[in-house]
């Protein structure tokens, strides 16, 4: 296992941010929650970062640039290709589930809960 340190958040809606931040709190709060509100500074931040974060909850709808693109273009920077993704979604839909299952390591229906959280840092081998 893993030891959860370093998160990063891509969402631009401020309730979702407050609410993910105060679950991710709830499970740890030794856990550095960096925050991006559009996939663009979140990218020019993974390309800067020293230390990239073990884990990125990512909004699958953001303006501008989406989420699926966000990852295509994440993945093809070489240090953060393993860097699991999890998609938080607003959609409960078995087409978004499915999309998500091609693209990233799990996804959340959000608004997120605490044991949604911790299953998928289980499932991803990460302790808090």
């Amino acid at each position: 296992m893993t030891k959860l340190e370093i998160l990063l958040l891509v969402e631009n809606n401020q309730p979702d941010i407050e609410i993910a931040t105060r679950i991710i709190r709830t499970v740890s709060s030794n856990i550095s929650i960096v925050v991006q509100d559009i996939s663009e500074a979140a990218l020019i931040y993974l390309r800067q970062v020293v230390s990239p974060p073990q884990l990125i909850l990512l909004d699958i709808g953001l303006p501008k640039m989406e989420g699926i693109e966000f990852i295509k273009q994440m993945r093809q920077i070489k240090f953060l290709q393993s860097v699991p993704i999890v998609i938080l979604t607003g959609v409960a839909l078995d087409i978004a589930r499915a999309h998500a299952a091609d693209v990233a390591a799990g996804y959340i229906v959000k608004p997120i809960e605490v044991t949604q959280f911790k299953e998928i840092l289980d499932k991803l081998g990460f302790t808090t």
